[in-house]
Order: C-alpha cells, then structure tokens, then sequence
C-alpha cells in the first residue's frame, strides 16, 4: 500500500525521468462497467502515443515500452479492480511501482518528466493509521486500523498484587481469620485491583504512544470509567488526536470496531484540518508566516518559504494544472503537504480559493495585483457599492 514515504521515496529517485503514470478507478458495482477502466487505459494510452508523433525517437521508444509494461502490469486483473483504486508507475525500464489505493480515484494517464503526485496526495488522506484500546477494569484489547483493516495488537491485563494476610509478623495460619484491627482482606484486596488497574492504565499510555508514533490517531471504546482513565492517562502532547468512542463497547466484534475506528478517525481529521485552516488563515490575514490563495502561495514555494501546503480537494480535482505545480514544488523543498476536506476544505475553498501555506519565514511581499480574484483566494461580493 502507497505511504507519504514511498512516494516521496519514488517522487526523488524519479524527478529525471520520463514517467508513465497511470491512476485507475476501482470497484464497480455496475456490473456492465467492470472492465471500463480496461478500455479507457487503452484510449488514454493510445491517445497519448499518437501525441508524442513529433516528439524525439528516443522519447517514443520509451513511451512505448512503459505503456506496454503497463498493459502487461494489469493483463492479469480480470473484471473490476478489487480494490478503491489503483496506480502505476512505469519507464522504459519496466514498473517502478503498482499497488492498490485507498480511495476512489478518476482515471488519470499522465507521460512526462517525473510522477504526477497531486493525485496520489489526495489518495494518502485516507492512509492515516488509527491505533485502538477497547478498555475494562480489567484488560485492555489494541488494535491498528489502516486502511479500513483492522489488526490485533496486543492484550494488557490488570494484574493485582494481593500481599498474603500476616498474623505476628508472618504468613497467617490456615483457618485464621484476619481481624478488625488494620485492613480487612476485602479493604486490602480492592486497594490491590485499583493499583493493578492503575499499572494497566500507565502501559496503556505507554504502549498506545510508542504504536501510535508521531502521526497516528488514538482512539479509546470500552465501559465508561476505563474510557475515562484511559484517556485521562494519555499524555498532553498527543491530546488533539486523541478521541473517546463511548459507542465502542468490550465486546464488541472486529468488524464493529473496524466501523467505530473509522468513524473516529474521520471525526478528528475533520477537527485537525479545520483547526489547521484556521490558522492559517488568521496567520496570513495578520501578515504572518502564512499566505493565502493560489498567487502568494505559488510566490512563497518559489521563495523556498513553505513548511506547509494545503489544499483541498476540490482545487486538485478542478484546478489540476495549478495544483500539480505547487505540489511538485512542495516536494521539492521539502515541505509537509496535506489535502482538508469537509468542513476545513469548505473554509479554505471559500477563503482562499483551496490553497494555502504556512512558511518557514516572511518572503518579500508579492502584489497580487492583477490577479484574478479566485486566484487570490478572494470571494466575490459583488459590484462596488455605488459612490
């Protein structure tokens, strides 16, 4: 399965190269358009052929070869693609890469110099990994959820420590009963469920951090008050990707908890890119390190001044041309690259035009006089109000 560091991993190794990129839609549930996407690769591959008619002998050989390294990659796949979509990169020297995509994906047959990436970025915002504690008072289930799969980690049990009762100093003689005086048995044995609870809860944390990594979402289900210890046990640094399930249940089944993972998962992406929007927005409307719309952005990544891109997904699927090139850019100098959607892609298609950044420092300042003004990310509201 494509990740963010394979694909910058091939996106470098392949900057120089002629490429033959190929994005194939999935499942159909039309039964008549199964094998669509067959004939449509073919028409995209024959109509890119007869386009490069005048382009160098070396340049169409090596079309050639990558298109039907292509055709030979896909021979094989009867029917529908089972799986949300599909890419291949392809040279003249064979397939780079192919593998199945985690989310719906239009066709896309692209042959040029380097991978066409927009499309791929969009494709990574549902690769984003989901580590899953069903919790009680007494053990704690994790789990990994990538890709709507689910994956059985690991089981963490609350062990209680009961101490033997002592009677004079030593182990208490068969039959004895422990007295009145000091802590009963029962006193002494629910104060030892309680620490071992505590311990359970303390690995938890632990072990939910080191899996979850820097990146992936922390997501807790189980009866109420473990819910509660749980994610109260979690550190600060990882509280804005962390979410209580309270309809995840102990016993719930897999395929239950494969559906609540990612309905939590979508919840705090929605959060995370709406907050991030946010920002930047507020940094770029105060001068700050961030721009907002597509002609200052495109001026800072020339700048090398971008950390971070943001698009939406609607600016990659309608503005392609625009969206390759920043892309591209932001890969080149390094910078973080995330496509918002729902609420956050909203805010940002309507203030900004579905592009912004945040930057490393303050580039000069780029008029964006003569813009258009959906290039600039800014609204129409209608004529001037009369003088």
């Amino acid at each position: 399965m494509l990740t963010r560091e394979r694909l910058l991993a091939l996106a470098d190794a392949l900057r120089a190269t002629h490429v033959l990129t190929v994005y194939l839609p999935g499942r159909a549930d039309d039964p008549a358009q199964r094998s669509a996407w067959r004939t449509a690769l073919e028409t995209e591959l024959k109509r890119l052929q007869e386009s490069l008619t005048d382009a160098p002998r070396s340049e169409r050989t090596a079309f050639d070869q990558a298109a039907a390294a292509v055709t030979a990659e896909m021979a094989p796949v009867t029917g529908t693609i089972r799986s949300p979509g599909w890419m291949v990169l392809a040279t003249a020297d064979g397939v780079r890469y192919s593998d199945a995509l985690p989310m719906p994906i239009p066709l896309c047959v692209r042959w040029g110099v380097g991978i066409l990436l927009a499309p791929a970025f969009r494709a990574l915002e549902e690769t984003r990994p989901a580590i899953v504690a069903v919790v009680d008072s007494r053990s704690a289930r994790l789990y990994r959820h990538t890709n709507g799969a689910l994956e059985a980690l690991e089981t963490i049990r609350a062990e209680p420590h009961v101490e033997p009762a002592l009677h004079m100093g030593r182990p208490a003689r068969p039959g004895y009963h422990s007295g009145t005086r000091g802590r009963t048995r029962a006193e002494a044995r629910e104060r030892d469920h309680r620490a071992g609870r505590a311990r359970m809860m303390r690995t938890l944390s632990e072990r939910m951090t080191a899996l979850a990594g820097p990146g992936a979402w922390l997501l807790v289900g189980g009866t109420p008050t473990a819910v509660t210890e749980a994610v109260s046990a979690l550190p600060d640094t990882v509280a804005h990707r962390t979410l209580a399930l309270p309809t995840l249940l102990p016993r719930s089944r897999a395929s239950t908890i494969a559906a609540r993972a990612a309905e939590g998962a979508a919840v705090l992406r929605e959060r995370e890119d709406v907050a991030a929007v946010r920002g930047v927005l507020e940094h770029a409307s105060a001068n700050g390190r961030a721009t907002a719309g597509l002609h200052r952005t495109r001026a800072a990544l020339a700048a090398g001044a971008v950390s971070q891109l943001l698009v939406t997904a609607r600016f990659l699927e309608e503005r392609a041309d625009d969206a390759e090139p920043l892309v591209r850019a932001a890969v080149a100098e390094r910078a973080a690259i995330e496509v918002v959607s729902g609420e956050g892609g909203a805010l940002l298609d309507a203030e900004a035009g579905g592009v912004a950044a945040r930057l490393r420092f303050a580039p000069p300042d780029v008029s964006a006089a003569g813009e258009p003004r959906e290039a600039r990310g800014e609204r129409d509201t209608g004529p001037p109000a009369a003088q």
